[in-house]
């Protein structure tokens, strides 16, 4: 079965040369980063929150879910072991959700 796939990614965000910064104190670097590489999304002034993280595939599905107390970095490692792929990574801090994409070569 041979099958086409063609993605738009919008994002508001302004590059910079630590990774992607938005407006809403998260950064998340390498982004795209390589399989096996480690990447990590930092939440600015969130020290001692608590964050949960859940990352889903392309099609939707679930593939990482964890929980973090988050220290004065605010930093979150995420997954190496994840294949090449387009994932969205959400996370719930507080009151306070905020979703990402993140490439994966």
């Amino acid at each position: 079965e041979n099958l086409t796939r063609f993605e738009l990614i919008f994002t508001q965000s302004v590059t910079g040369i630590n990774g992607n910064v938005t407006q809403t104190g998260v950064v998340l670097y390498p982004n795209p980063s390589r399989h096996g590489q480690s990447s990590v999304i930092r939440l600015l002034n969130n020290n001692g929150t608590k964050a949960s993280l859940y990352i889903a595939d392309a099609m939707g599905r679930l593939v990482a879910s964890s929980e973090h107390i988050l220290d004065a970095t605010g930093e979150i490692l995420l997954p190496k072991a994840l294949p090449a792929g387009v994932y969205t990574i959400k996370i719930e801090n507080g009151s306070q959700q905020l979703t990402r994409k993140w490439i994966v070569e």
